[in-house]
């Protein structure tokens, strides 16, 4: 098409001068239902982008729907939890409650809703209390100052008091007085050999705090760290602040103990029950009723509570670790996978790239679960599926657009080449038969007219008319070859040819006018050449119009050879001149209709421009083909290929 536009271009006058409003119209044909599609295709793809996104929207929506009802059941079986555990005691029931996630705490009540484990602070220091029947130790401790002497009375009053108390307390002094003597070993033997040990592993002092576990830890301060008696005193003391110990300890004791431990060890399990008994500890002393069976805010920020059936455990759950739990919990259940669950607290917004989210209602009053894609999202593989199948749709209608813009501008192409042909076959009809018509009238006016000075001259003329008129003969043959290639009329009658015929006749009929010009033609054929199918006249005209050509375009030096060979499956005929020669950028055209390479030249030597298209024509009807060497100034050789098997059948057009 850029190649016709730029003939077209060219062109003043005659059938292409009025091609541009055409082919304007032409281009905005195919331009306007191109942008047309191209519009309508965006907006589909974004339509369709929405619909495949409101439709996935639908389906999770559907399917976290069952999540406000499956938060309940969590709850539930978190609330059936705090009530089996009631049958053991208190302290074994909040061990064994925080070792369960997701609680975080716990705190056991009575009858009367009082707690019975944590209990709440009493405010007592650490310190050992010490009763009346010690003031006289105290008074000597504190005014005589004399260590061993305190030494000897508590270990005095250990051996003769009866009651377990009196004597844990003085074994436990008697091993204060030890340490304050710079005597660690006595001291830690002392714990291991008499306090810790029954009957005295159940005594307590005033405020009901054990009095053992106390010493142990006296012990583990005073001994050296990573030694036997430091590993023997930490396990003894380990087994003390265990839940399931007997007797169980006070939980201000347990804590303080706790404490101690959590600095001196890295034991994760130290570490969760230390935060479980702070956190029941803060719950306590700003305790906020619950509300109803459900779960409430526990009155501590970040932590939730909820009671059992009988409001006898009420479990405390902190924020992060509820969440945690539950929306693994809800994935779980719902099965969703490549997605992210969050539970958003009341207040805050979904993020905007939530696909869907639901209200927790009762579950978790004003808070809403949200969904939202992680990773690739599935958007992606739908919408992707559908844009290739509306893309390939746009591209089919573009294709078709431009398919048929193509082929109406190939058709507009075809009929503007064909009227340029006729154009140029009139004016080259016209003027090709009226040289030869004039010439031939002048000689045959002069004859009439008896104006030949001798019979001389008179044979000369009928000779130049001879001329003249085989001359128009070719050119009509020319003309009728060429319309019968247009109209693909041609006949051809198919029988075995002998080539040697086919050079003869053609020689014969361009010889007179080689050495009228003072040329010379050679023929050359060689031996035993097969014979080839084909018409007869048909292939005397190929080889006469190269020699034609040879004759007209071989300027002072009019030699020419004809030579016929065998070159294995074809049988060859050579045309050679030694003439102007073909310069290399008009080669590859030479054979088109009507093209000339030097216009003056062909209408000095005569001729349209038709030989070698007609050549080509015949050859390629017979099978065969036609080749060229030409160089600039030095000559052309036309080699023309014939099968020796022609497969056609005689009489096939």
């Amino acid at each position: 098409m850029i190649g016709f536009f730029r003939r077209s271009r060219s062109v003043g006058t005659g059938p292409e001068a009025h091609l541009w409003p055409v082919l304007a119209l032409l281009v905005l044909m195919a331009v306007v239902p191109s942008a047309c599609v191209l519009w309508f295709l965006s907006r589909a793809v974004g339509n369709e982008r929405l619909a495949v996104r409101q439709r996935l929207v639908e389906v999770y929506r559907r399917q976290l729907s069952p999540a406000p009802e499956l938060a309940r059941q969590w709850w539930e079986d978190v609330r059936l939890r705090l009530t089996a555990e009631q049958s053991l005691p208190p302290a074994e029931v909040f061990g064994r409650l925080i070792e369960q996630p997701p609680l975080g705490a716990a705190v056991v009540l009575d009858a009367q809703g009082q707690p019975v484990y944590p209990q709440a602070s009493t405010g007592f220091d650490d310190e050992t209390s010490q009763g009346s029947p010690w003031d006289e130790v105290e008074q000597l401790k504190r005014h005589d100052g004399d260590l061993q002497a305190v030494l000897r009375m508590y270990k005095e009053m250990g051996d003769r008091m009866s009651a377990s108390t009196s004597v844990a307390q003085a074994r436990l002094s008697q091993a204060r007085c030890l340490l304050r003597l710079y005597r660690p070993a006595e001291a830690i033997r002392l714990i291991l050999d008499e306090i810790d040990r029954s009957p005295m592993r159940k005594t307590a002092d005033s405020h009901g705090r054990l009095l053992a576990p106390n010493a142990l830890l006296l012990g583990l301060e005073a001994a050296e760290p990573g030694s036997k008696e430091s590993s023997v005193l930490l396990d003894r003391l380990l087994a003390w602040v265990d839940y399931r110990a007997v007797p169980a300890m006070p939980s201000q004791q347990r804590r303080f103990l706790l404490a101690e431990l959590v600095a001196r060890t890295n034991q994760p399990g130290l570490t969760r029950s230390l935060a479980a008994e702070q956190l029941a500890e803060h719950y306590l002393s700003i305790r906020r009723p619950t509300e109803g069976d459900g779960p409430s805010p526990s009155g501590v920020e970040g932590v939730w509570q909820i009671t059992s059936d009988d409001h006898r455990v009420v479990g405390l759950i902190r924020q992060g670790r509820l969440t945690a739990e539950l929306v693994a919990w809800l994935n779980q259940r719902l099965g969703l996978d490549e997605t992210v669950l969050e539970l958003l607290p009341p207040g805050t917004s979904p993020d905007p790239e939530a696909l869907a989210w639901v209200a927790m209602q009762d579950a978790l009053p004003g808070w809403q679960l949200a969904l939202r894609i992680e990773g690739v999202s599935p958007f992606a593989a739908a919408e992707h599926r559908q844009e290739v199948v509306l893309i390939w749709a746009g591209i089919l209608a573009l294709t078709a657009i431009g398919a048929a813009t193509a082929a109406a501008g190939y058709a507009l192409q075809r009929q503007v080449r064909l009227a340029r042909l006729k154009n140029d076959l009139i004016a080259n009809v016209s003027h090709e038969l009226k040289t030869p018509l004039a010439g031939m009238r002048v000689l045959i006016d002069t004859l009439v007219d008896g104006r030949c000075r001798n019979e001389r001259q008179a044979t000369e003329y009928l000779g130049l008319i001879a001329r003249e008129n085989t001359r128009l003969c070719r050119l009509i043959d020319n003309f009728l070859a060429f319309s019968r290639m247009e109209r693909n009329k041609q006949a051809f009658v198919m029988e075995p040819v002998a080539v040697a015929d086919v050079i003869d006749a053609a020689a014969q009929s361009v010889h007179e006018r080689v050495e009228a010009a003072g040329g010379e033609l050679t023929v050359e054929v060689d031996e035993n050449l097969p014979a080839v199918t084909g018409d007869k006249d048909a292939l005397t005209t190929a080889v006469l119009n190269l020699l034609d050509n040879a004759l007209k375009y071989s300027g002072q030096d009019k030699r020419i050879h004809v030579r016929a060979m065998d070159l294995g499956l074809d049988v060859g005929i050579e045309v050679s001149d030694h003439g102007i020669g073909i310069p290399p950028r008009a080669q590859r055209r030479i054979f088109e209709r009507f093209y000339q390479v030097d216009q003056r030249l062909s209408r000095s030597a005569g001729g349209c421009g038709l030989g070698l298209s007609v050549v080509r024509f015949i050859m390629t009807a017979h099978g065969g083909t036609v080749e060229m060497r030409s160089i600039e100034g030095k000559g052309s050789t036309f080699l023309l290929r014939l099968p020796k098997k022609n497969m056609m059948d005689p009489g096939q057009g």
